[in-house]
């Protein structure tokens, strides 16, 4: 964290912007979120843990676009 806290000082132009994203889904993902879709619907999926836990996840799309405002 020092380096980038340092690297960031070194000009004062410079931005920093620490990301750390759960779950980004988007067009050919093909992975976690592909295989969650299809468990549902087939309705072969088994909730662990609470069900009151509140999952996020994120379009790539707006990943990027948020990261240029």
């Amino acid at each position: 964290m020092r380096v980038l806290k340092a690297w960031q000082n070194a000009a004062p132009e410079r931005r920093l912007r620490i990301v750390r994203l759960g779950v980004v889904f988007g067009w050919w993902e093909n992975s976690n979120y592909t295989r969650l879709y299809y468990a549902l619907k087939k309705r072969r999926f088994a909730y662990i843990g609470r069900k009151t836990t509140v999952k996020g996840s994120n379009y790539v799309k707006d990943v990027i676009r948020s990261l240029y405002l």
